[in-house]
């Protein structure tokens, strides 16, 4: 490991999340060395959320945020959040998150003939995923055709032999809809790409989401995305363009917007169209790292500076 008497070399330290936050400020504060930071997901947000407040990590975040040279927000909307939670003073950029070439190099597809949509994440309350099973409950009894298909979650939340949930909230919530509804469990980039190019909306239905990766791969696929009109998803998904917001724990409003995509195969496509037009100006890592790169020179060329402000 690298002494610490080194670490004079570095010209800049990037810290992401907010632990490694703290590690950065410390090591700013020993050796004056300018510090950037991302949090990518912030605990005010989240208590927002879900009314849960964690007091340790709310004051360690609002420390780093304050004392960080400068702070990468990944949307505007949390570039806003930060400032109401750690104030004026803050030092925000607004840099989005890239995605992985694999979802920047499938072809643009038609939707489906059969309605087909799809969610990717954690099987928890907070990711909205009642509130889709909800509404896709709804859709069936008004007789929609489609599937629904849900990867993700934990290995050991499918069972591997009939390919259902364990638990018991799962199996309540698909009941009746068996027969509509697939759990793949997790899978890698280049199947979740191959998954998302074949649907007719990606789903994420999330009560908060920081920027909403899953939203912008998606759309990378040059597929719809129905989102909750909450956090970063508000940026990364324009709705009308590259997919529908919808409030989020709002079954009967997702419903809606599934309904509207599977039923209108054009509109479908149109949304498909903007969204990868929206994700190859955005989301491509070679547009971020140019902007990282320019962030750095001024933070650092601030920093080294021969000239000391008098404060006029």
């Amino acid at each position: 490991m690298k002494s610490l008497l080194n670490l004079k070399e570095y010209d800049i330290i990037h810290s992401h999340y907010w632990m490694s936050g703290l590690l950065g400020l410390a090591v700013k504060e020993e050796f004056g060395i300018p510090l950037v930071h991302t949090s990518h997901s912030l605990g005010v947000a989240k208590a927002a959320a879900t009314g849960v407040r964690e007091g340790r990590r709310l004051r360690a975040e609002k420390r780093v945020l304050r004392n960080a040279d400068c702070v990468i927000a990944t949307t505007p909307t949390e570039k806003k959040i930060i400032k109401r939670f750690a104030g004026p003073k803050a030092a925000v950029s607004v840099i989005p998150i890239g995605v992985a070439e694999i979802f920047e190099e499938t072809l643009l597809h038609k939707p489906p003939v059969q309605p087909l949509f799809v969610y990717a994440g954690r099987f928890e309350e907070t990711k909205g995923l009642f509130t889709l099973l909800e509404a896709f409950q709804n859709l069936v009894k008004e007789g929609q055709e489609g599937e629904l298909i849900l990867a993700g979650g934990d290995e050991d939340d499918i069972d591997r032999a009939t390919g259902e949930p364990v638990t018991a909230g799962l199996c309540e919530a698909i009941n009746g809809i068996e027969d509509r509804v697939t759990f793949l469990g997790p899978k890698s980039q280049e199947e979740l790409a191959a998954l998302f190019s074949k649907a007719t909306a990606v789903v994420v239905p999330s009560y908060y989401e920081s920027f909403g990766m899953v939203a912008a791969e998606a759309q990378g696929c040059g597929t719809p995305v129905i989102a909750s009109e909450t956090g970063g998803l508000k940026d990364v998904v324009k709705d009308g363009q590259t997919g529908i917001l919808v409030p989020p724990k709002d079954s009967e409003a997702l419903a809606r917007a599934m309904h509207k995509i599977a039923e209108a195969p054009d509109y479908a496509e149109t949304l498909g169209r903007g969204a990868m037009k929206r994700a190859r100006l955005l989301f491509t890592w070679s547009s971020i790292a140019n902007l990282t790169q320019d962030l750095y020179e001024v933070i650092y060329n601030e920093e080294n500076s021969p000239f000391v402000s008098d404060g006029s």
